[in-house]
C-alpha cells in the first residue's frame, strides 16, 4: 500500500515544477534589425536593404522570391546591405525575405519580413522586323536556344567580391524609347516580353560602361546583335545590345564610364538604338533604377523591422518533442 505524500511537500513539487515549464530562456539582445524602405515597390524594381547588429556578425543568409540575397558589410562587419530584384513578372502581393544571421561568437538568429510588391502597367507595342527574327529557321532556332542557355547558366551565377562603386551612369544619353515589360506583338504575332530599356541613339555613338565590373559576354548573338555584359559582382550584371562594334573582350576588367562598344542595329531590331538591360541575381529589373541614388544608398535608413529568432544550439535548453 502507498504512502500519501504530505500536502505541504506535493506543493512545493508543483511550484517548482511550474516555474521550470514556463521560465522563458534567456538570450543575449543583439540589437539586430532588418531594415525594408516603405516606399512602394514595383515589379522590376531595385530595393536596397538593410541589416545592422550592436555585435560583429561573421555572415548573413537570406532569400526572396527563390532568390539569393548578397548581403556586403561595412568595415566593422555591424552595419550588412543588400539589393533585392523584383522580377517584371513578379506576382503582385506580399512576399517575404527570410535568413539566417550569425554572428562572431557562432550563435545565430533567424529573421524574417514582408516586401509588398505592386502591379505595375506595362504598355503594349507593335513592332515591325524582319520575319526571320519572328519565326527563325530551324538553324537560326538551335541557336538562339544554345545562346538562351548560355545566359541563363550566367544569371544563375554570382561573383563573391562587389567590383561596383558608387553611383551608375547611363551608357548613352538618349531619352527611353521603350520601356522594360513592354508586351511587344512582333509583325502582329504575340513576342516576348521586353527584358530592358531602350535608349535613343545615333549609330555609332559610343556605348560606356554604367559601372566597374569584369566582361562576362562579349559577343554576337543572334537577337541581340553585338552585345556585352558586365559582372558587377554579387549576382549584378547589366547588359548593352544590338551594338555596330564591340570595344571589349570576355574576361576583361572595366572601369565605370570606360567605352565598350558603340550603338547600332544588329540582331533583331528596327533602327539603331542601345539597349540597357539588367539581371539583379536572376530577377529581370529596370536598369534605370541603378541610377536612382536611393537604390544604392548603403546607410541605415527609416524602414520596416524584421522579426528576429535567436538561436543557440549549444546554450539552448532542451525541449520535449513527445506528443
Amino acid at each position: 500500500m502507498l504512502r500519501s505524500l504530505p500536502t505541504s511537500l506535493i506543493t512545493t513539487w508543483l511550484l517548482v515544477s511550474s516555474t521550470y515549464l514556463v521560465q522563458p530562456c534567456q538570450q543575449r539582445d543583439t540589437g539586430f534589425r532588418l531594415v525594408i524602405p516603405e516606399r512602394p515597390s514595383f515589379q522590376g524594381d531595385i530595393v536596397s536593404v538593410s541589416a545592422s547588429s550592436r555585435h560583429p556578425i561573421q555572415q548573413i543568409q537570406a532569400s526572396f522570391a527563390d532568390q539569393k540575397i548578397n548581403f556586403f558589410p561595412d568595415a566593422n562587419r555591424q552595419h550588412w546591405t543588400a539589393l533585392v530584384g523584383i522580377d517584371m513578372d513578379a506576382k503582385p502581393g506580399r512576399h517575404v525575405i527570410r535568413g539566417t544571421v550569425r554572428y562572431q561568437d557562432q550563435t545565430s538568429a533567424n529573421f524574417e519580413e514582408s516586401l509588398e510588391v505592386l502591379p505595375k502597367e506595362f504598355p503594349e507595342e507593335r513592332v515591325e522586323v524582319d520575319e526571320e527574327y519572328v519565326t527563325p529557321s530551324p538553324e537560326n532556332a538551335k541557336r538562339v536556344e544554345a545562346e538562351s542557355k548560355r545566359l541563363e547558366a550566367l544569371w544563375k551565377t554570382s561573383s563573391p567580391a562587389r567590383l561596383w562603386r558608387g553611383a551608375f551612369v547611363q551608357p548613352v544619353r538618349g531619352k527611353v524609347t521603350s520601356p522594360l515589360g513592354a508586351r511587344r506583338i512582333l509583325n502582329d504575332k504575340p513576342g516576348s516580353r521586353h527584358s530592358g530599356v531602350d535608349l535613343a541613339a545615333s549609330a555609332g555613338t559610343l556605348v560606356k560602361a554604367a559601372n566597374a565590373g569584369q566582361v562576362a559576354v562579349a559577343d554576337e548573338l543572334f537577337l541581340s546583335g553585338n552585345t556585352v555584359v558586365i559582372d558587377h559582382g554579387q549576382g549584378l550584371y547589366t547588359i548593352y545590345a544590338h551594338g555596330s562594334k564591340l570595344l571589349v573582350k570576355e574576361g576583361q576588367s572595366i572601369k565605370k564610364g570606360q567605352p565598350i562598344a558603340r550603338v547600332g542595329s544588329t540582331g533583331r531590331t528596327t533602327g539603331a538604338h542601345m539597349h540597357w538591360g539588367c539581371r539583379l541575381n536572376g530577377a529581370r529589373v529596370n536598369a534605370l533604377a541603378l541610377l536612382q541614388p536611393r537604390n544604392l544608398d548603403f546607410k541605415p535608413a527609416e524602414g520596416s523591422v524584421g522579426d528576429v529568432t535567436k538561436n543557440n544550439p549549444q546554450k539552448a535548453r532542451p525541449t520535449n518533442s513527445s506528443k
